[in-house]
């Protein structure tokens, strides 16, 4: 008589036995929601588990720079009641399939799994994990708030249900789990530098002239930007002002370079200015830094 034969005459006899004589069993805490009641005392107890290297989830992500890959890894492994051997004995050499998708992000996040369906084996016991590595790749954009904790939900699902003779006991029921990978933004520190008179200008000996700098905050934190001059030529008085400006996400304000030629000045200079952006909340962290040249001239009558 083939295997498979054998065993369902098992699992009717024993499914008799148990109706005859009852077992008593101490109540559980059901981990499974989609199990029905009884369900876990004769047939297979599926689990899917979710886990990852929180180093690789924690270490900040940079905006619109960096597509973060992050090594998901899925488990199932079963538990079983008082028929388990021999319907595990009867469901081995197959295997299940799992979906994994994104149910829930932010707008500025992009995430994708490598695979959306994994095959993996039937387990030969209970409580061994077979496992599948499946990565996540994460891409943000501008709008992600720098150090502010985010979520991305993932949600895996084992559909799968074989039931046992007569329709009486569910063999195997499907599962799912639902888990939240936290992430955080990096600051992204770009700053913009608009000069709407261009970046040339006539100096006649001890005249102050002002060319406007108009400066617009394109990160995705609050920023402090610190001005300096970098090359000023002989003799010149040079400053700019205010030295430095602090910004919201998306904010401009306004900020002049000055400049006085020395009495005998003709001819052609150069001056250089350096604009670096801070964390506003850590001066420590740092975004683009931006060098700007002027040209100043004077050719007398």
């Amino acid at each position: 008589m083939p295997i498979n034969k054998i065993l369902v005459i098992g699992i009717i006899f024993l499914f008799l036995g148990t109706v005859i004589n009852p077992i008593h069993v101490s109540s559980i805490t059901l981990i499974n929601h989609n199990e029905k009641p009884g369900e876990i005392f004769f047939g297979l107890k599926s689990h899917i588990g979710i886990t990852w290297d929180e180093n690789e989830s924690l270490d900040p992500i940079m905006p619109n720079n960096e597509n973060r890959k992050i090594s998901i890894n899925i488990s199932y492994w079963i538990t079983w009641g008082i028929f388990g051997r021999l319907i595990n004995l009867y469901l081995r050499g197959n295997g299940v399939f799992i979906n994994i998708e994104i149910i829930d992000k932010p707008e500025y996040c992009e995430a994708s799994f490598r695979q959306n369906e994994m095959y993996i084996p039937f387990p030969k016991k209970q409580n061994i994990r077979e496992s599948y590595y499946n990565p996540i790749f994460i891409v943000l954009d501008e709008h992600a708030p720098a150090y502010e904790e985010f979520n991305i939900t993932i949600q895996a699902t084992m559909d799968y249900e074989i039931k046992g003779p007569l329709g009486f006991i569910t063999l195997i029921s499907p599962t799912n789990i639902t888990v939240n990978l936290t992430l955080i933004p990096d600051y992204w520190g770009v700053v913009s530098y608009n000069l709407p008179e261009g970046s040339i200008i006539e100096t006649p000996p001890l005249m102050e002239k002002q060319l406007p700098i108009i400066v617009q905050n394109l990160a995705n934190g609050k920023t402090l930007i610190e001005s300096e001059i970098i090359l000023t030529p002989p003799d010149f008085i040079v400053y700019l002002a205010p030295e430095n400006l602090i910004l919201g996400v998306g904010e401009n304000k306004t900020m002049y370079l000055n400049v006085i030629a020395p009495s005998n000045f003709s001819g052609v200079e150069t001056i250089l200015t350096k604009f670096t952006p801070h964390y506003y909340y850590n001066y420590s962290i740092v975004g683009s830094i931006e060098i700007i040249s002027f040209a100043v001239f004077y050719f007398p009558p």
